[in-house]
């Protein structure tokens, strides 16, 4: 029990007053825009045990079309669980915050200071965007997906998913973990769910994430990436400082696969792949990608076959851009592990002053 000391001179003689503080709670619901169940700093939602079969039960934070503001509360620990009905065999997912799933939602989630999200199961992301819906978070968001994927794609797990024209705006200290194949840490898609028709499709432009210094995300998955990218117009902005690191096979750092993408990334970032296959940056077929990497960063594979940077046009045209700022490194130690590896038409790699290129395997 906390207390407030609050101290008294009466006569000369000092009284002592303890006054109680509320202890921190466990809610065991969503919550939702002006439903808050008296959310306090330091507490916990855990929706993970959930049988609810209606949504949203079970999910953490939810909004709609309408404002989910946390901003003032800070050290919020959600637990969610994705879960397959016993009964029904019905799928459900178990994002830890969520916006509604149709393409129209305009849906705001504000949360404060160190919050941390824990999703265990099938498609349990950390933040899950759709439609025109938006996510402010403060700084030190921490996100562990620990199970994710059970077989394949459709079973991902991710930290940051963008769908449709989202925007995420997140602050410094960002900490991303996922330990399932293909749960990647940041996924960009233009995606559906089934029996949906997009009637705002022509006027979209992509969804937009920027993140503040010193991110750290972690992959330990096959086929991981620290971010994928494979719808066109989105956006992502990476402030310096970032050590992101990808453990599985063909778990490339950044995946990029669609047209009209940017991504900046700041000064003295690190990435890093420790698997075989597995690229640090990977632009497949992309079209006017345009990829920026600031000064004094370091782009590291350790296994075979895994290379610095690969623009891959495939015989479309594709026009994909990597640009490497100044005092920059590109290692890698693998055999047939290329520092730069450029196929197909069109694409572009330009190296800043006194950036160097190191590779000791061989092939």
């Amino acid at each position: 029990m906390k207390k407030l000391i609050l101290l008294c001179a009466i006569i000369g003689v000092a009284l002592v007053i303890a006054l109680p503080a509320a202890d921190a709670k466990t809610i065991n619901d969503v919550v939702y825009g002006n439903v808050t169940l008296g959310l306090a700093t330091g507490d916990t939602i855990d929706v993970s045990n959930t049988t609810s079969t209606g949504v949203p039960h079970y999910f953490g934070v939810y909004a709609v079309n309408y404002e989910t503001d946390f901003s003032a509360i800070d050290n919020v620990t959600v637990k969610s669980s994705g879960y397959t009905q016993k009964i029904t065999g019905q799928r459900v997912h178990g994002d830890a915050i969520r916006t509604n799933n149709l393409y129209t939602s305009t849906g705001v989630v504000k949360i404060g200071n160190g919050w941390t999200l824990e999703t265990r199961g099938y498609s349990a992301d950390g933040v899950n965007l759709s439609g025109f819906s938006r996510f402010i978070a403060g700084d030190n968001l921490i996100i562990r997906t620990e199970l994710g994927a059970v077989s394949g794609i459709g079973d991902s797990s991710y930290g940051l998913r963008a769908n449709h024209s989202n925007k995420m705006t997140i602050g410094k200290s960002l900490d991303i973990t996922t330990m399932a194949e293909y749960s990647h840490g940041i996924y960009m898609n233009y995606a559906l769910e089934a029996g949906q028709v997009d009637t705002n499709a022509a006027s979209r432009t992509g969804s937009e994430i920027s993140i503040d210094q010193y991110s750290k995300i972690t992959t330990d998955g096959n086929h991981a990436s620290a971010a994928r990218i494979i719808s066109s117009g989105d956006k992502l902005y990476v402030q310096g400082g970032a050590k992101w690191t990808t453990n599985g096979t063909n778990g490339h750092v950044l995946y990029i696969a669609s047209s009209d993408n940017i991504v900046q990334i700041g000064d003295n970032s690190t990435l890093k792949s420790t698997n075989t296959g597995a690229h640090v940056i990977n632009i497949n077929g992309a079209k006017n990608a345009n990829i920026t990497l600031g000064n004094q960063v370091s782009l590291i594979t350790e296994k075979n076959d895994a290379y610095g940077i690969y623009v891959n046009g495939n015989g479309t045209g594709a026009t994909g851009k990597v640009a490497l700022g100044s005092d920059s490194a590109i290692e890698t130690s693998g055999n047939t592990a290329y520092g730069v590896y450029m196929r197909g038409i069109d694409g572009i790699v330009e190296i800043g002053n006194r950036t160097s290129v190191s590779t000791t395997g061989t092939g």
